[in-house]
């Protein structure tokens, strides 16, 4: 906690010697980020841990604007789980294993620093950390929303392009540092995801989105013996049908069709050497409200970052799998209240698989759901 305070106090030290030399105010920016969330996931079978979640994020940080292109961010990350005072230390991918020698007291915490560059109206460019608030918009296949609170800020490249037909970006998230003599291998993740539509604003409209993640485990620095280099991808190829509805109750309806892809290209030690799986989906939306049901089948499919339920391996029991993945997916969001630059939210999740069988033992079928309330301020001033 002291840490915490140390460079919060920092930061605030930092925006008033600002304040007080020869730039200009206007220049100078206090950012304010806040995420709560309580996810109570009752989770049945062997297909994944059930667990609850609950705990506050945030993001105070300080921007100055160079000029109309260039911009500099420094900040804090913090984050506090519900009952909980030791913190294993690690940039946080979901729940982290627990690691009583290498620890943080009272409240995770990282430095936050970024440099944009808008390199036109429609492309900019972020140097440190990134931006992946919403997943770098991919589906719950593939991107588990809840990291969006239990995911720590992804640190590297980002350049994204966004116009009115259409939206990519490419980034690279740099996982592990490698040091000489370093005993840690070097990690990171290469992506690619976007969108390209017609005019959303039509009764009728298509859009095609895709991704690409290339992970890499293993460097020129390496001195772990007998390890060869490991890459395996992950991505999607999705068509969507939108249209809009002239109901006040109903919006417009989505109906979507996911190709989901994973391979191991230098692998020995992954569960499967490639798989694929098929989403289908229809979405309805309101003032407040989404609500999305679904299949998903799969054979030998591996999800980096999604739901679990999108995968077939079983995490409760090592080399325990499913040889087929057959799966009813819904949620659905309600807007509890949604003013300015704050929301609260309300969703649940189900998942019920429809295949019995795993490699080892045969499962009774049983309704697995999620029950949760989010809740998000941002300030910028």
């Amino acid at each position: 906690m002291k840490k915490f305070l140390a460079i919060f106090t920092l930061v605030l030290c930092f925006s008033q010697s600002f304040a007080q030399d020869s730039i200009k105010k206007d220049n100078l920016s206090f950012g304010f980020d806040v995420q709560g969330l309580f996810n109570n996931h009752e989770f049945k079978r062997h297909i994944a841990y059930g667990y609850t979640l609950g705990g506050i994020r945030i993001l105070p940080s300080l921007s100055y604007k160079v000029n109309d292109d260039i911009k500099f961010s420094l900040g804090v990350n913090a984050l506090r789980y519900w009952g909980a005072n030791e913190y294993p230390l690690y940039n946080y991918v979901s729940v982290p294993e627990y690691d009583e020698k290498n620890q943080q007291k009272l409240i995770h915490i990282l430095p936050f620093l970024r440099f944009t560059w808008q390199i036109n109206e429609k492309t900019s460019l972020l140097i440190g950390n990134l931006d992946n608030q919403g997943g770098h918009g991919l589906d719950i296949a593939l991107w588990n929303p809840e990291l969006d609170f239990s995911m720590d800020n992804e640190e590297g490249l980002q350049l994204r392009y966004f116009s009115k037909y259409w939206q990519n970006e490419v980034w690279v998230n740099w996982q592990n540092f490698n040091f000489i003599n370093d005993v840690d291998r070097e990690s990171f993740l290469l992506g690619l995801s976007g969108t390209v539509n017609t005019d959303y604003t039509m009764k009728h409209s298509l859009f095609f989105d895709y991704s690409f993640m290339w992970q890499h485990h293993g460097g020129e620095l390496d001195t772990l013996a007998n390890l060869d280099l490991d890459h395996w991808i992950n991505g999607n190829l999705g068509l969507n049908y939108m249209i809009l509805l002239p109901y006040s109750k109903l919006y417009g309806l989505i109906f979507s069709v996911d190709w989901l892809y994973c391979k191991a290209l230098k692998n020995d030690t992954w569960f499967f050497k490639a798989g694929n799986g098929v989403f289908t989906k229809l979405t309805a939306f309101g003032k407040n409200y989404t609500a999305r049901l679904g299949f998903y089948y799969s054979k030998d499919m591996i999800s980096f970052y999604g739901s679990p339920f999108f995968s077939n391996i079983a995490q409760r029991t090592p080399g325990e799998y499913y040889p087929e993945n057959k799966m009813l997916y819904a949620r659905f969001d309600y807007s509890l209240y949604k003013k300015q630059n704050s929301t609260i939210v309300f969703f649940t999740e189900l998942y019920h698989k429809l295949d019995t069988k795993t490699n080892l033992v045969a499962e009774d079928q049983q309704l697995s759901f999620s029950l949760g309330l989010k809740a998000e301020l941002k300030i910028n001033k």
